[in-house]
């Protein structure tokens, strides 16, 4: 085998490589990887589905069923803030050049009073206008890229049917574009024996005690007031 030929089938390897699990040291590569825990304040339980994203940029995710989230972040972006949400908490932010390890992150329950909104009905005209001259604030007048997770879990009576995920790269046109958004797979795995998602049902079932207990303690505070 000539040397050009081996080259060849070395090139081709990295890429199927890099195609089906060393995408995420492509990233690392080419930016930073910030990683951490988003977890309650008052009674440590993990935070799931937390909004962990970047003020200034479009670039975010979200927490797993564990609390844990893993944000890749290019390096084109210069100085932003790590802004953590979820509803029913106060939110937390964070300096990008102060972060230099895994983070751990409370969150604190707080309530929030909303102020009175007064409705006026007005023509439908009216509001289809606006919607017009809003379009340029509220779309982006430039395309865009976004990688996203995706994971579908179907369960019947205590038992798991179903289970997919899959990382997928999306390409948004500009509003003005007629082009239609074009998504691509990138990653897919479907679960043959969902005897491996035996360990939720557990997570599930120790969820549902404590509500039941919640809502005891509860009842019997009424009850003695």
């Amino acid at each position: 085998m000539s040397n050009k030929s081996k080259l060849i089938l070395l090139l081709q390897a990295g890429i199927f490589f890099l195609i089906l699990g060393g995408n995420h040291l492509l990233v690392a590569q080419q930016g930073k990887v910030l990683s951490g825990t988003v977890s309650d304040a008052s009674n440590k339980e993990p935070i799931p589905f937390a909004t962990v994203t970047l003020k200034k940029s479009l670039v975010g995710t979200t927490t797993n069923a564990s609390g844990e989230f893993e944000l890749h972040i290019p390096d084109s972006i210069g100085k932003d803030s790590l802004l953590i949400t979820f509803l029913g908490y106060s939110f937390k932010s964070f300096s990008l050049d102060a972060v230099q390890s895994r983070l751990q992150v409370s969150l604190t329950p707080t309530s929030i009073d909303l102020k009175e909104v007064l409705i006026r009905p007005l023509p439908p005209t009216y509001y289809i206008k606006l919607a017009m001259q809003s379009r340029k604030a509220n779309y982006p007048l430039d395309p865009f890229e976004s990688t996203a997770y995706y994971r579908e879990i179907i369960q019947e009576n205590g038992s798991f049917l179903r289970s997919h995920e899959g990382v997928f790269k999306t390409y948004y046109p500009a509003f003005q574009d007629t082009v239609k958004n074009q998504s691509q797979l990138m990653l897919f795995r479907k679960a043959n024996d969902l005897t491996e998602l035996a360990f939720m049902k557990k997570e599930r079932l120790k969820d549902e005690a404590k509500d039941k207990k919640e809502r005891r303690e509860s009842s019997e505070e009424r009850e003695a007031g």
